[in-house]
């Protein structure tokens, strides 16, 4: 029998994947430092877990905004060019935001409109790179690719917390926030210097202008059967899912000792969390019906939302609910990506990456709202037992789909997934351009 290790590591012989998915990983622990630092410093300062609350929903709210446009962008023109407008565009934003923690103290409505501006950047990159992913590797390393792809995420989940907590009390919100800048450059060196890679436009950039054209890319996304329901899926999983971490500011200041360590320890144990789960997703989609997997994820999900709000003061109980939450979170969305590539029309794969990017996002710049709003109303208790019932209910939607005939996600449900390849579709070489 073939070691999972290496097929997992074959994505990584191609050299472009290679830099970018490195570039991507310090640029995610950016990210993270940033949403960090953003969101305890709010919190510091007034002392309200709403407002705080309020970070990830300006981190995510922009894909309303760019992602259409972005992903209709990436079908037209060279996705290097769109990533590199992207990193340029979050690099100088990350300067203004350090700028800001050195000459002043910023208000709360400072820090959330510049969160907005790097959450844009990250909107204008993300579609073009993941519609690039299947041409910069061969179709038998897509699934390790994807897989790459969200270890390096949840990895970054881990070690940029644990940075921000260590420079905050070492140092200033300002060394952190620039720390975070200086981590957003390889992936902008590292797309500056990458040779052009050849990815057919399938549009071309003389239609750009044409709103037919804009029209077209959005019709043709969508035209592939079990698209719709498999975003409205992943709209409805990321609202109940984010609960855990959109109340997280409220958990860490309803306790005696909180600190930016605290908030940096339970941050450690939901990326520690979706890493462990990681392995074990290559054998369960070989052996499990995708459905099966979402049931499952979300299954974990409403018994860990369940144990916060049982046991909200618990910290052992809430490190334990978080470690398991971010597996269920790991389990749920690298399977609905993997769906979602399958599924996905070869000409229209930016679009389609987009409208994913506006229901996750969505999703989450949502629930970051109103989960907030609902703690400040009815306590950490009740919030979290109505997030609990929601994942449940979204569970056994998954689960009894079938016999209430609900198309509840697609298609693919009921497949195992899989990239295997015939050896005539698989002739690729590994790229050292």
């Amino acid at each position: 029998m073939e070691s999972i290790l290496p097929s997992a590591l074959n994505p990584l012989r191609h050299r472009t994947y290679r830099f970018l998915l490195l570039g991507g990983f310090a640029t995610n622990i950016s990210n993270s430092i940033f949403t960090m630092v953003v969101t305890w410093f709010i919190l510091e300062t007034t002392n309200r877990a709403d407002v705080a609350a309020l970070a990830q929903t300006a981190f995510s709210s922009p894909v309303f905004v760019f992602s259409l446009a972005s992903g209709v962008l990436a079908d037209h023109l060279s996705k290097r060019a769109l990533q590199l407008v992207g990193q340029s565009v979050f690099v100088a934003v990350g300067g203004a935001l350090s700028l800001s923690f050195f000459h002043a103290s910023p208000n709360a409505a400072t820090l959330l409109l510049l969160s907005f501006a790097l959450g844009a950047s990250g909107t204008l990159r993300a579609p073009a790179w993941q519609a690039s992913v299947a041409k910069l590797v061969p179709p038998n390393d897509c699934a390790g690719a994807y897989s790459l792809n969200t270890a390096g995420f949840n990895l970054a989940r881990i070690v940029g917390p644990g940075i921000a907590a260590w420079l905050v009390v070492a140092a200033s919100p300002f060394a952190t926030a620039l720390a975070a800048t200086l981590l957003a450059f390889p992936l902008f060196l590292a797309l500056l210097l990458s040779p052009e890679w050849e990815i057919h436009e399938p549009f071309g950039r003389e239609a750009l202008g044409s709103l037919r054209a804009w029209r077209m890319s959005i019709a043709e996304a969508l035209a592939r059967r079990g698209i719709a329901p498999l975003l409205a899926g992943v709209a409805n999983a990321s609202f109940w899912t984010c609960s855990t971490i959109a109340l997280l500011p409220a958990i860490v200041a309803a306790r005696p000792d909180a600190d930016a360590k605290l908030y940096a320890a339970l941050l450690i144990c939901y990326g520690s969390g979706s890493l462990l789960v990681l392995p074990m997703l290559g054998n369960a989609r070989r052996a499990a019906r995708s459905r099966t997997i979402l049931a499952i994820g979300m299954s974990c999900s409403a018994l860990s939302v369940g144990a916060l709000a049982l046991s909200p003061s618990d910290f052992s109980i809430v490190c334990a609910s978080f470690l398991v939450s971010g597996g269920a979170y790991t389990a749920i969305f690298s399977t609905t990506t993997l769906l979602l590539q399958i599924a996905a029309a070869d000409r229209a794969n930016g679009v389609v990456f987009s409208l994913y990017q506006i229901c996750f996002h969505g999703g989450v710049a949502l629930g970051g709202a109103l989960w907030g709003l609902a703690c400040a109303m009815n306590g950490l208790t009740t919030t979290f037992a109505i997030a609990s019932a929601g994942c449940a209910v979204s569970a056994s939607a998954l689960i009894f789909g079938d016999r209430l005939r609900l198309e509840t996600i697609g298609p693919y449900l009921g497949e195992r997934l899989s990239h295997e390849t015939t050896p005539e579709t698989d002739k690729m070489e590994p790229r050292d351009e």
